[in-house]
């Protein structure tokens, strides 16, 4: 009697979707801020352009994005991306100030660009400083 077998590999698992990787890369932000400034009243000025980097932190939707330096953790779901808040320090008006910046639910890049408008408050000498801020991110080749 003669047997005859043969080994098939398995095809490996696919990997799950991680909607994370259509964020992922290396951005330039520029950005037009709303002020209220005591004292001062309102204010729109453009802040420096930033350079981002937005990287993987595993395989389920979470990320790390670097702005100006300053690092914040958050993941990317159906929605969008969710970020905690970042700190950025600016000088306004001879001012410095660290400014916190609150990101609304981010929406995926469409052609490597992506808009929001976060909230912007920080504390200076002159009292509360509130405001928005107009951010556009274009994904660098």
């Amino acid at each position: 009697m003669l047997g005859l077998s043969s080994c098939k590999k398995d095809d490996p698992e696919p990997e799950p979707y991680n909607p994370a990787t259509e964020f992922v890369g290396a951005y330039t932000v520029s950005t037009e801020a709303h002020l209220q400034v005591p004292v001062l009243g309102a204010m729109d000025m453009p802040l420096s352009d930033m350079d981002a980097e937005i990287v993987l932190n595993g395989n389920n939707g979470e990320v790390n994005v670097t702005m100006s330096g300053q690092t914040t953790t958050g993941y990317v779901n159906s929605t969008g991306m969710h970020l905690d808040p970042i700190i950025l320090n600016e000088t306004i008006y001879n001012m410095d100030v660290a400014i916190t910046v609150t990101f609304p639910v981010i929406p995926k890049p469409v052609d490597g660009v992506t808009s929001w408008v976060a909230t912007l408050s920080a504390v200076a000498s002159v009292g509360t400083i509130t405001g928005t801020a107009d951010m556009t991110a274009v994904r660098k080749n």
